[in-house]
């Protein structure tokens, strides 16, 4: 995925919460953007964890993010060549 889909979803107004889909089959839920941080210039997305349980703390390389899906059906899927 490339930085300027992950921050075409980051930067949604008003946010909608994502799902991070990722090639090792986990699927990473954000419910608020104050949760995610994507470096300007940077290949890769931190999901902090947001007081759930259990805790999600994650740093993914964007290639490994192989789709993100919101709760109105909004989807963003990377192209496999």
């Amino acid at each position: 995925m490339t930085h300027d889909e992950v921050k075409q979803h980051l930067n949604r107004q008003p946010f909608v919460a994502i799902t991070v889909h990722v090639t090792d089959g986990d699927l990473i839920g954000v419910r608020s953007p104050e949760f995610a941080y994507l470096p300007p210039n940077r290949n890769y997305l931190l999901i902090s964890n947001d007081g759930s349980a259990p805790a999600v703390d994650r740093f993914i390389d964007l290639q490994h993010i192989t789709q993100i899906s919101t709760e109105d059906g909004m989807e963003l899927m990377r192209k496999i060549s």
